[in-house]
């Protein structure tokens, strides 16, 4: 009788284990370090803003509008005068989500493209990778901003 209680034990034991290194597994795979993310270490500039209704936008120079992707999900960026940063998160195949940003107080010259970024690039919500670009979409229809890999 012993014999058949330990055996119960050992098998609800192992099945537990089984499941706790399932669980286990299955939230490391959820939450991969930024530095194995396509967008680590990379460095773009933007190339233009493409509005919902139709509208783009393209930037007097291209080194105005900076994004670069640390491996230790923290971001930078350069809008037009100001510079700043903060931390990104991807959380899906195809999502991505800037917090925490901040951006030095610098009054620059009026720009579409500037009071646009300024204001939506928190509410960017996703991204794409297509023949070298980097696509970053704003939510609820608010366009799509084009960048390409700096030095090009």
């Amino acid at each position: 009788m012993l014999d058949r209680a330990f055996s119960r034990y050992l098998v609800v034991g192992v099945v537990v284990f089984a499941a706790a290194s399932s669980l286990a597994a299955s939230f490391a795979q959820q939450s991969e370090p930024a530095s194995k993310h396509p967008l680590a270490g990379t460095s773009w500039q933007l190339v233009r803003f493409q509005a919902s209704e139709g509208a783009a936008s393209v930037p007097d120079e291209r080194l105005k509008y900076t994004v670069e992707f640390s491996t230790n999900d923290r971001f930078a960026v350069r809008f037009d005068c100001n510079q700043g940063g903060g931390t990104w998160i991807a959380s899906g195949a195809n999502e991505i989500r800037f917090e925490r940003i901040f951006l030095t107080p610098v009054v620059c010259p009026a720009s579409p493209i500037y009071d646009r970024i300024k204001t939506q690039w928190a509410l960017i919500r996703s991204f794409a990778i297509k023949n070298g670009r980097l696509f970053l979409t704003v939510a609820s229809d608010g366009g799509v901003y084009e960048f390409e890999r700096r030095g090009q």
